[in-house]
């Protein structure tokens, strides 16, 4: 059980860095978007 606890909170972690990464993507997307329909 200890370990089955260890690899759901791994996946958590994992699944909560990736939504970060993606966050920080669509927050650069809409940067330069911002800034090629403003130019």
């Amino acid at each position: 059980m200890f370990v089955f606890c260890k690899i759901v909170k791994a996946k958590n972690s994992i699944a909560k860095l990736k939504k970060h990464l993606i966050l920080r993507q669509i927050n650069k997307l809409n940067k330069v978007l911002s800034i090629v329909v403003q130019g």
